[in-house]
């Protein structure tokens, strides 16, 4: 692993290239640019808060805080996962033809979408502030949350791009996946409306304590418990070892599949 960084910390340069090139291809020929990272989370939130609200007769402005602290967090690991899971079959000339660290080009997909939670977290403070809601020192966790979800993000963003090198149809399969992982993650519904004997099984999925970091600082103003930080940590580490693990294993096959 020591080695992998220090090849990463050599090829600095190309990695921040790298992803300013993702960032230029990304609003390439629109008019508005970079400000669609703010418009779409705001449409999103301005849409669902009221149509949910409605349905599940909840106040307009505590359903939106509720809904955005738990959608941030998922966007960026659902937009980073499905993205680097078809990173490396999307890139066949460095695979092939020039050497680069393999590792820089997940890692490039999460830093991208860091930008998007970034601005989301940005927005989410500024709805907190609006509907006024105390912005308290809980919102210090919320650095934890980003880095325990980063890590988390990044090591099944190595581990999906690894796999799909092998079998094109997981990236496919993956994007349903997470469309299906969306409802059974507490962010269109609080966790206390569902009952016991359900609850148990939605606690085992392993976004939870992550989101939870995020929806008890912004939206219950309290610290996540330390058995919440604990369960993050711990599954971003795992996250992390195994996806490097399997990445540097395959890695030299790579160029015989693309």
């Amino acid at each position: 692993m020591l080695s992998s960084l220090r090849e990463l910390v050599q090829y600095r340069e190309f990695l921040a290239q790298f992803i300013l090139q993702q960032l230029k291809t990304r609003y390439r020929g629109s008019v508005l640019g970079f400000l669609w990272t703010l418009l779409n989370p705001l449409l999103v939130i301005l849409l669902l808060s009221f149509v949910f609200s409605y349905i599940n007769n909840w106040d307009l402005r505590t359903f939106g805080l509720y809904f955005f602290s738990g959608y941030v967090p998922f966007m960026f690991f659902s937009t980073a996962t499905n993205a680097g899971a078809g990173v490396i079959v999307g890139n066949p000339f460095y695979m092939t033809r020039i050497y680069v660290p393999r590792l820089i080009f997940p890692l490039a997909v999460v830093a991208v979408n860091g930008i998007d939670l970034g601005v989301g977290l940005a927005l989410l403070m500024v709805l907190a502030l609006l509907v006024g809601s105390p912005v308290t020192a809980a919102w210090a966790s919320v650095p934890v949350g980003v880095l325990l979800l980063a890590l988390f993000t990044a090591g099944l963003c190595l581990l999906f791009s690894a796999t799909t090198v092998f079998l094109r149809d997981f990236q496919y399969l993956w994007g349903n996946l997470t469309f299906l992982l969306f409802f059974l993650c507490p962010i269109l519904y609080p966790m206390e409306r569902i009952p016991p004997g359900v609850r148990q099984y939605l606690r085992l999925n392993p976004l939870l304590p992550f989101l939870q970091i995020f929806q008890e600082a912004a939206f219950y103003g309290r610290l996540p418990s330390a058995q919440t930080v604990s369960q993050a940590a711990l599954l971003a580490v795992a996250a992390a070892l195994l996806g490097w693990a399997v990445f540097v294993r395959n890695e030299r096959r790579f160029y015989l599949y693309l």
